[in-house]
């Protein structure tokens, strides 16, 4: 049997396990702006096709916003590590977490139309993303749940209605 680490040495590993996990997800934010903003314009793109332009106007900038917030963190931590890795990394999560829910939001609107090739794309999209979406949260198992489990949970929604 593994013997148990004294408290001062778990606190030690712990830390250092969460600065690795910050790391992580830093550089992965920090490398994807023009990605995601890419992503977004051609969901955007998709929800025109099904004449949902205004709201997924609103959508676009409301996700927007958000990757700017989420990006800007990951950008300041790097140019200067935070003393709480931990609660930067609790806030990036909870901001990957917030654009799976602004993602799931949209199902609703798209599915209450007739199904036609953009359920079809916009569907691979989001399947695409949430493949691609564990190295976003540096192997954390919650956010990622999360998200997936807002915009999968609303595509299973949007395709049994």
């Amino acid at each position: 049997m593994a013997e148990e680490l004294p408290p001062v040495a778990e606190e030690v590993v712990q830390r250092r396990v969460s600065e690795v996990r910050l790391r992580l997800v830093v550089q992965q934010v920090a490398r994807m702006p023009v990605v995601m903003a890419l992503i977004d314009i051609y969901v955007l793109i998709i929800l025109v096709q099904a004449d949902l332009a205004l709201p997924g106007l609103l959508w676009l900038a409301a996700s927007t916003v958000m990757q700017i917030k989420r990006w800007k963190l990951a950008r300041a931590e790097l140019a200067r590590p935070s003393a709480s890795p931990e609660e930067t990394l609790q806030r990036l999560s909870r901001l990957f977490v917030i654009l799976g829910g602004l993602r799931a939001a949209v199902v609703p609107l798209l599915f209450y139309r007739p199904i036609a090739e953009e359920h079809y794309l916009f569907t691979m999209v989001h399947v695409g993303m949430a493949a691609g979406g564990a190295a976003a949260v540096g192997g954390l198992a919650k956010p990622y749940l999360w998200w997936t489990g807002l915009v999968g949970g609303a595509l299973v929604l949007g395709w049994g209605s």
